[in-house]
């Protein structure tokens, strides 16, 4: 059995792998198949850590046992294929989730909205404060105006109506009405 920092060591080292995995899922579109990919290797990633350090481990980043349930809640019963795509947004250091893990115990660190990877060559972390949601400002209401001599039809569109029909009101319909003007037009010719 390793030793405590070695296992500290490696569930750190993975954790800052599972983020550079969840940096770049993030930024896919939606239905993309590298989604499912990345899930596979977050995967890969956290399964022999768990398997090797997760008893020795005195310390384990909360956004990595966010990863594992976020994983695990998208798995087939048998663990072994995906059925969907994980959610990459649920993944936070302080998901509530993380209450169901058996290492929740061992979850210790800052939270904060979303971890950042730095850019520093020992691989470990710092702790950055996400943006806050950001919301679309609304567009202004067009306003319709009817013109005289046209029906509106109720999306955006209108009709010219013949000069010959009053209020139409047919939703695109030719009315009786009008059908029996145009065969007796027809026939009178």
């Amino acid at each position: 059995m390793p030793s405590a920092e070695t296992s500290n060591k490696a569930v750190n080292h993975a954790a800052a792998q599972v983020i550079q995995v969840l940096a770049g899922a993030v930024k896919l579109r939606d239905g993309n198949l590298e989604h499912l990919w990345l899930a596979v290797q977050m995967g890969e990633i956290m399964s022999p850590v768990f398997a090797t350090h997760a008893i020795s481990a005195t310390v384990v980043p909360p956004v990595l046992l966010s990863a594992a349930m976020e994983v695990l809640e998208h798995l087939d019963p048998t663990r072994q294929w995906f059925v969907s795509v994980p959610v990459w947004e649920n993944i936070t250091a302080n998901d509530p989730r993380i209450q169901q893990h058996p290492l929740k115990d061992k979850a210790r660190a800052i939270f904060v909205s979303r971890l950042v990877p730095s850019t520093s060559a020992a691989g470990v972390t710092k702790s950055v404060p996400g943006p806050g949601p950001s919301r679309p400002k609304p567009k202004p209401a067009l306003k319709k105006k009817l013109v005289e001599g046209k029906a509106d039809k109720g999306k955006g569109k209108e009709v010219v109506l013949p000069e010959d029909v009053q209020d139409v009101q047919g939703r695109g319909r030719t009315l009786a009405i009008e059908k029996r003007r145009r065969h007796i037009g027809v026939c009178n010719i």
